[in-house]
């Protein structure tokens, strides 16, 4: 089994552990820093309001995890089931898949960059349609050459 996580994950990490650390020096000045609680208090509400901001993001991305199993592989939320975007996980049977096809969209280099959209035509008909650019350019390709596999 093989797990594939999000590029952001650690960098959310790291910033909900600084906003944590931020968040416990404010409090700490604030308890024994004096009659100064300006910027005590500027730390302590930063630090937790950031805090709650990149925990509640870190959680979010932690689920979007990409699972290639020996008999399934699972799809996390927002991929597309013959047009219609399914908010929860999908997961689909490698005997199934009978075709996959990846598809260029070009971005428009302000809010969203180049893309490829993959589409999986299982046996029943069924069409799902995902993106991969949250995992890399490395594991977008590993991902991509494994779904080829299956289908030969």
């Amino acid at each position: 089994m093989k797990k594939y996580v999000p590029k952001c994950l650690k960098l959310v990490r790291n910033a909900s552990i600084t906003s944590f650390l931020i968040f416990v020096v404010g409090f700490v000045l604030f308890l024994f820093g004096g009659l100064n609680i300006e910027i005590p208090l500027l730390l302590t509400f930063f630090g937790g309001g950031f805090g709650i901001l990149f925990v509640a993001v870190y959680f979010a991305a932690k689920s979007r995890v990409f699972i290639i199993g020996e008999e399934k592989i699972v799809i996390p939320r927002g991929a597309n089931i013959n047009d219609n975007l399914s908010f929860s996980k999908t997961s689909l049977k490698k005997s199934d898949i009978c075709y996959v096809e990846r598809t260029f969209f070009k971005g428009d280099k302000i809010i969203s960059e180049d893309t490829y959209f993959y589409t999986v035509k299982l046996k029943g008909g069924t069409k799902v349609t995902f993106p991969l650019y949250e995992y890399g350019k490395k594991a977008e390709e590993e991902i991509f050459c494994f779904l080829k596999d299956c289908v030969s």
